[in-house]
């Protein structure tokens, strides 16, 4: 089942574009179809579905279509996971009376594949989205710098950027285009965003000519993770009418439906009105025009209609990105807080145990072994698992091997740019997480994440028992991550020092750790 907090998420990323009607019945189909699927979807995965086919369906119902090129539809086409796509356009056509073209069930094959990827290679970062992974990783940093805030750590942002800018990319290379039925809107509702983003993204892909529509898309991305999160727990709003009770309370009511945030709401009639100390609201609401009243205010109907609800939901957005873009002052802690129950404490405590102990078995572990005389893929890995299997690390080192040879013929395990490849892999025969360094005097060529040859001279290797709690993947997707954060870091892990890549190891543990201490106690 999926959560609440998901259906949060999805909202959150249309940022109130889309009308809520369509979005439910549009995830109830792909709830539906996800479920007959022969694995499992990430969250990220199934957000990223949901959003794609509701601009889909806005997109279509304008009468406003997408070209693909005819040999990579027929690619899609002949893959498993056409044939959900198809369920999913059948049902979609049905519910809402329109006939969807196969371009359209093209993108939605490339989603579920796109989740199936992630699913087989769980939780490290993989394949060919290495580079895609880079570009994102800069283009978050440059937005966050220029509105002010760290969105670096936001794992729900890069993720969902990755997902949409794969695709995106081969769509720009081969001057496909898209459309996008919310740009107008996205111009005109998040102005200052998107000059941000269309200024980032010249600066992260200058190789290319993005347009308009997709730099809206990806403001959408950025606006959900800067404003979507934003608690407006001391946000007041004022409900005014003519006396005060009936239609205001009526107003009141359809407004914490539609805005759950809004957690202060006042009626007021217009005579109580004008003798308050309006300073002290955020959002003032009438049903009525008040009279002598020259500061900003939305005139509204009782039952609220979707221009309103819009032209609310909008400043609501604008309000956020104003209070995200301001200076961030230090937390500070209550010292009266109540205590929380036994039973959360005590799964507070199983977690933090559970990235300790991962971050601690991968640092006693770690070794950076010099390798001589070997110069063939296979022999490395015979060398790197029988001192694994001596260490009772593992328990099989020919299986190991392998499930290591399987996870690389999927696709490239070659870190562009760099003289690193990383294996990787999940099994039953591997006992605790192993995070190992092998240095090659002599380079052997091996395929590259974006399908280039290049010369290995570091042969990565990183392995996890196949049943693992969430908490140790999260830590060996920290890691993996890790590898291409900066150039910095890139630097000091093909500097063959062992000091060195501890030391670098440590100093990002103890972040990483600390900050699931913070997040842990926040909840």
């Amino acid at each position: 089942m999926r959560s609440t907090q998901q259906n949060h998420t999805i909202s959150e990323r249309l940022m109130g574009l889309v009308e809520k009607r369509k979005l439910v019945i549009v995830e109830n189909i792909v709830k539906s179809i996800v479920q007959e699927l022969p694995f499992s979807m990430a969250d990220s995965a199934y957000i990223g579905l949901v959003v794609h086919l509701a601009l889909a369906l806005e997109r279509i119902q304008k009468g406003e279509g997408i070209k693909i090129n005819l040999a990579y539809l027929v690619d899609q086409k002949v893959t498993k996971e056409y044939t959900y796509a198809q369920k999913i356009v059948s049902q979609l056509e049905q519910v809402f009376q329109i006939s969807i073209p196969d371009a359209e069930v093209a993108y939605i094959t490339i989603h579920l594949k796109g989740a199936k990827l992630r699913h087989e290679n769980e939780h490290v970062i993989e394949d060919a989205s290495l580079q895609t992974a880079i570009k994102t990783k800069r283009l978050i940093e440059i937005v966050g710098k220029l509105v002010g805030i760290d969105l670096t750590s936001n794992r729900s942002l890069c993720e969902g950027l990755i997902v949409h800018l794969k695709p995106a990319i081969y769509r720009i290379k081969e001057k496909m285009g898209i459309s996008n039925p919310l740009l107008d809107k996205i111009k005109k509702d998040y102005e200052d965003l998107f000059a941000i983003v269309k200024q980032a993204v010249d600066e992260v892909f200058p190789e290319f000519f993005v347009p308009d529509e997709e730099t809206g898309y990806l403001v959408m991305h950025f606006g959900a993770a800067i404003m979507g999160n934003k608690d407006l727990g001391s946000f007041k709003t004022l409900v005014v009418c003519s006396s005060g009770i009936g239609t205001s309370k009526m107003l009141a009511t359809r407004l914490q439906k539609e805005f759950p945030d809004l957690k202060q709401i006042q009626n007021v009639s217009v005579m109580e009105f004008q003798k308050m100390n309006k300073e002290e609201y955020q959002l003032v609401i009438s049903t009525i025009p008040i009279p002598e009243y020259d500061s900003d205010y939305i005139v509204v109907n009782p039952f609220l209609n979707k221009d309103e609800i819009v032209k609310i939901r909008s400043f609501l957005n604008e309000y956020k990105f104003a209070i995200s873009s301001e200076k961030q002052h230090p937390v500070t802690f209550q010292t009266n807080q109540i205590a929380k129950n036994t039973i959360s404490f005590i799964e507070e405590m199983k977690s933090i145990k559970e990235y300790a102990s991962t971050i601690a078995t991968v640092l006693e572990g770690f070794e950076v072994i010099d390798v001589n005389g070997c110069h063939t893929v296979e022999g490395l890995l015979t060398i790197a698992c029988k001192n694994l299997s001596d260490q009772q690390r593992i328990n099989d080192a020919e299986k190991v091997i392998q499930s290591i040879l399987e996870r690389e013929s999927l696709g490239g395990v070659g870190i562009p740019e760099t003289a690193m490849a990383l294996f990787h892999a999940r099994s039953q025969h591997v006992l605790q997480p192993c995070f190992i360094i092998n240095i090659l005097h002599t380079p052997i060529v091996v395929i590259g994440m974006d399908g280039v040859e290049m010369n290995m001279k570091s042969l990565i290797l990183l392995l996890s028992p196949s049943h693992t709690t969430n908490k140790t993947l999260e830590v060996l997707s920290f890691l993996s991550s890790l590898l291409i954060e900066s150039e910095e870091t890139i630097r000091i892990f093909q500097s063959n020092s062992k000091e060195q890549i501890t030391g670098l190891l440590t100093a990002r543990f103890e972040q990483f750790f600390n900050q699931k201490l913070t997040e842990l106690r926040s909840v």
